[in-house]
């Protein structure tokens, strides 16, 4: 320890011990001076221990003395500091001591603070420290995950709105149509009856026979309630699959292009992702017969959305049937996310992967919500219908993650599956009348081509016949990531890059928003790929 910050003054001791519990209970590295200090010094040392890996650093003292000292380190015998170093933004007090980090300013020079001479800092006086350290070091796990690309995407998209430039924004997956009001006014009734406190942890029961009750209308596919878990969203129901089934040595197939969250969910186990890449000429489809090479003695699941994000695929009826034999034959659960299943175009068909039979059903953990169908993202209700047995341990797990999903959005999603379906048909209609509009402008457009999407509301098409040549703006994209950023440069238009994806050369078009945003946005793609050079 006292090699990595040797620059500090002689007469400043730091030392790594086990923190007994008399010590500050923040992690970090606790200094205390039994003597005045003068802020100048103060200054200098969080300077330079700040310069450490070490994420918090609490420092307490009797006094500061020195006429520059802000009033709040002067308010009592003890202060406290704490420290915090970003990435990006350097050192953030908290926010009680904001007004300090003001006061900090240039940090001090090598010359004046890397002699280790007590007059280098006049006035310090006799200056004793002891420290105790504790890393916050974060898990292996935590480490190597990337923030979602979708959610990344519109945030740089929203950044640039902000500086007053108009975006062509087509990122993010959700409805642009509000909740039905019929929806909003259950929630309503919720809030009047007093439904605002603690639910039981997987669901209220009005719930769990609600969706029992749609997948028999629905499906024809009996459910018990003590076979749904309510959680917050679909996200984290598919995270309580994976997380009871997976584990290390374990192998996931997920079949490529896939939703970003797939892989990190499962690395977050410390299992397997096994990517197993399909094609634009098979619709973006996974074959059974891939489905059985990719499977190991090590595999555990696979995971097939249906339809798909980012392709909007829908798989054909026997594809799914070839699927789902092959899971039988060799006994490999599959988690069926079918959170897009209302949203289907055209000639496709939608079947539930349950629906394939009593040994099918068995192996099948169905994931949905009430998100994409009723536009009800911000909601947060989601949920799994699966064997009792695991739905028994995704309980214990989610009991211990989290008190209940919101009580609320519970009250509100009953309403969305047991009160009228209008809403959903209207919405459906105009998805449709988007769809094809999309589909007929990317089509005549050079260099693009796509999968014809049967569902959910993405458009994936492959851009990489415009890599190597000069854009408008000067740049010369190289890959997915490289095309997206000149996009968003220059005509601002915003789609998510299709190596998150798993599906490099290709970039998603979100068409849940309005017909007039569609339009604006696709003329500024055709006018800026006609201005692409050799």
């Amino acid at each position: 320890m006292g090699e990595a910050i040797a620059c500090l003054p002689s007469f400043v001791s730091v030392t790594a011990l086990n923190r007994p519990s008399t010590e500050p209970t923040r992690s970090g590295i606790a200094i205390q001076s039994k003597t005045a200090i003068t802020f100048p010094l103060l200054k200098q040392i969080v300077h330079q221990i700040s310069l450490l890996s070490t994420p918090c650093l609490v420092i307490s003292h009797q006094k500061i003395r020195g006429e520059d000292c802000p009033r709040d380190v002067k308010l009592g015998r003890c202060a406290f500091f704490e420290i915090y170093e970003t990435l990006e933004s350097g050192l953030i007090l908290s926010r009680r001591h904001s007004r300090i980090a003001e006061n900090f300013g240039n940090p001090p020079t090598p010359e004046t603070f890397g002699t280790g001479r007590a007059d280098a800092c006049p006035g310090a006086g006799s200056f004793r420290t002891t420290t105790r350290l504790r890393s916050m070091r974060l898990s292996a796990a935590v480490k190597s995950l990337k923030p979602s690309a979708t959610i990344a995407a519109a945030a740089r998209a929203k950044a640039l709105k902000a500086t007053g430039v108009t975006v062509h924004e087509f990122t993010l997956g959700e409805p642009d149509f509000p909740t039905p009001k019929n929806i909003c006014d259950a929630a309503k009734a919720a809030m009047d009856a007093g439904h605002t406190h603690y639910t039981p942890a997987t669901g209220i029961p009005e719930l769990k026979k609600a969706i029992c009750a749609a997948y028999q209308r629905d499906y024809g596919l009996s459910y018990e309630p003590n076979q749904v878990i309510v959680a917050n969203g679909a996200k984290h129901a598919i995270h309580n699959v994976i997380a009871s089934l997976c584990g290390p040595g374990d192998e996931v197939i997920i079949p490529t292009p896939y939703w970003v969250s797939y892989s990190a969910l499962v690395e977050l186990t410390g299992a397997t992702p096994v990517l197993v890449p399909t094609t634009e000429e098979s619709g973006f489809c996974l074959t059974p017969e891939q489905f059985e090479a990719a499977i190991t003695p090590n595999t555990r699941l696979l995971m097939l959305n249906n339809p798909c994000n980012p392709t909007g695929a829908a798989y054909p009826v026997a594809t799914l049937e070839g699927l789902a034999r092959v899971a039988v034959k060799h006994q490999i659960p599959v988690l069926a996310d079918e959170i897009y299943e209302k949203l289907i175009y055209g000639d496709s068909e939608f079947r539930c992967f349950a629906s394939f039979g009593e040994d099918v059903k068995n192996l099948t953990i169905i994931v949905s919500g009430v998100s994409k169908a009723y536009a009800m993202t911000g909601w947060r209700i989601g949920w799994t219908l699966a064997p009792v047995e695991l739905t028994t341990a995704m309980s214990n797990l989610q009991s211990q993650q989290t008190s209940n999903p919101c009580s609320i959005s519970q009250y509100a999603a009953v309403e969305a599956l047991n009160g009228p379906q209008e809403s959903l048909k209207e919405m459906l209609v105009e998805f449709t009348k988007r769809r094809n509009y999309v589909v007929d402008r990317i089509k005549a457009i050079p260099g693009l081509s796509f999968a014809e999407p049967g569902g959910a509301f993405y458009v994936f098409f492959n851009v990489s016949s415009y890599f190597g040549k000069k854009l408008p703006g000067g740049k010369v994209a190289q890959n997915s990531s490289e095309f997206c950023d000149a996009l968003l440069e220059v005509p601002h238009v915003a789609l998510v890059s299709g190596d998150d994806f798993g599906a490099p050369g290709y970039v998603r078009l979100s068409f849940a928003t309005s017909m007039e945003a569609l339009k604006a946005g696709i003329d500024a793609l055709e006018e800026f790929l006609k201005g692409a050079g050799e």
